[in-house]
């Protein structure tokens, strides 16, 4: 992985793949430089499964599909009557990151196709917006999987313009509690004729349904113990100084 990391570490300090803001970079610059190796399994019984087909004697091969997995099992064992019936194929499916760090090549069809029309004219792309919590397990292995794959970044501004909410002990409120909070606040924001403190309220009766309640008014009432803008705790407050 510091391989493969090196060349996506230097282009982000280098601003050749520019951060908005620019501190993030230091959240960024800690990961990569402390970069482990990356376990790409999950035992999980959806996703993508991986393309490890085992023999009986606990010997493997790697292969895009079973007829290719055959043929090389039968090249490796030596056994020309090998079949597809003495393999088994690994249970674990890929993690979620391992299909996704390739998300902006291959939508375009970059990685089987790599020189199509498509991917030579939207590769790469201008902006990604996302939330700062993910900068490593997404933002990052993109750029990883850019100069891997393309020797080209994959986007040229990374803007953290999408925030996460977190409660006040900063864990991450749940996908369905951040949309029902953007929804409600942007719907009763954007109305004249409603009273702009009856906000508060309508978070309070949500809350009370969810148990949350007092992390929500903290929110709406920008108390700095919450973490709006996505440092979920004071080890990353830390990194992004």
């Amino acid at each position: 992985m510091k391989d493969l990391a090196k060349p996506a570490l230097e282009n982000v300090l280098n601003d050749e793949v520019k951060f908005h803001p620019p501190k993030f970079k230091n959240l960024y610059k800690h990961w990569m430089e402390n970069i482990r190796d990356w376990c790409i399994s999950r035992q999980l019984w959806w996703g993508q499964r991986i393309p490890v087909y085992y023999l009986s004697d606990g010997d493997f091969v790697v292969a895009e599909n079973i007829e290719e997995a055959v043929k090389l099992a039968q090249e490796k064992s030596k056994n020309p009557n090998l079949s597809a019936e003495d393999l088994k194929q690994d249970e674990d499916v890929l993690d979620t990151w391992a299909s996704s760090w390739l998300w902006p090549i291959s939508v375009f069809d970059g990685i089987n196709n790599p020189e199509n029309e498509d991917i030579k004219y939207y590769y790469s792309t201008s902006d990604l917006i996302t939330a700062p919590d993910i900068i490593f397990f997404w933002v990052a292995r993109m750029i990883i999987a850019g100069y891997e794959y393309r020797d080209e970044k994959p986007f040229e501004n990374f803007m953290q313009l999408s925030d996460a909410l977190f409660a006040a002990n900063g864990s991450t409120w749940k996908i369905s509690l951040q949309r029902q909070f953007v929804m409600i606040y942007d719907i009763v924001k954007q109305r004249d004729d409603v009273d702009k403190s009856l906000l508060i309220d309508l978070m309070e009766v949500d809350y009370d349904r969810s148990g949350e309640k007092k992390s929500f008014n903290a929110v709406i009432s920008g108390n700095e113990k919450v973490a709006k803008m996505g440092v979920a705790n004071k080890r990353q407050q830390q990194m992004l100084q």
